[in-house]
């Protein structure tokens, strides 16, 4: 079974990523059709394919600031003016 990491962005958007691969997605709510679709998808550049993510995603809201440990790697995902994370 592979583990994956949710994090709630606020009651509209999470962010989501698997534990194997190198793709990390973000997802909004719908408010018309009522689900979640994809808004984009960040590559992480993560060249160890080895161990298990034991660090929780981490939103702090005040900087707009994703924070994700993959692998080795520790990524620092900001939040655009328009929502998106780059």
């Amino acid at each position: 079974m592979q583990r994956k990491e949710n994090m709630f962005i606020s009651n509209n958007q999470f962010s989501f990523q698997p534990n194997t691969g190198n793709l990390m997605n973000t997802d909004e709510m719908d408010s018309q059709r009522k689900q979640f679709i994809k808004i984009n998808h960040i590559t992480l550049n993560s060249s160890d394919d080895e161990g298990i993510a034991q660090f929780p995603q981490q939103y702090i809201k005040s900087k707009q600031l994703l924070v994700n440990k993959h692998f080795q790697s520790v990524y620092l995902i900001r939040k655009s003016e328009y929502g998106k994370f780059i």
